[in-house]
């Protein structure tokens, strides 16, 4: 894991199991895998109360997986009623590898909505 100013930077690895939560207010997290780029669009709604001290974003990984995990806010639900969750996943092929984390730039402005291509991730 590496901690830098603007990204935190998780690999899988044989280090053994590894998990991180928090309270994510960039709207994305991604995972890089060869060529290709996952990126999920996520919320915090500030105000709600999250599970696990307060995350809306958790990653695990082990020998065998990575895991991208979005959580949606605490709710009290009477029967019969429901709660949303709602994520957006994309998926970007033709992706270089993005350089070590205290030289990455943030993926473009238009990344939130997600209609960016691939070659809009030029690290």
């Amino acid at each position: 894991m590496e901690l830098g100013p603007r990204y935190i930077t998780l690999k899988q690895a044989n280090a053994g199991p590894t998990k991180i939560g928090l309270a994510h207010r960039e709207n994305w997290v991604a995972y890089h895998n060869g060529a290709s780029l996952f990126l999920k669009t996520i919320e915090f709604l500030d105000g709600a109360t999250y599970p696990d001290m307060g995350c809306n974003f958790e990653t695990f990984t082990n020998e065998e997986m990575l895991e991208v995990e979005a959580l949606g806010p605490l709710v009290e639900l009477a029967p019969g009623a429901s709660t949303m969750h709602t994520e957006q996943w994309h998926l970007f092929e033709g992706v270089g590898q993005p350089p070590l984390p205290r030289r990455r730039r943030s993926p473009p402005g238009s990344c939130r909505g997600c209609s960016a291509p691939a070659s809009a991730f030029r690290w």
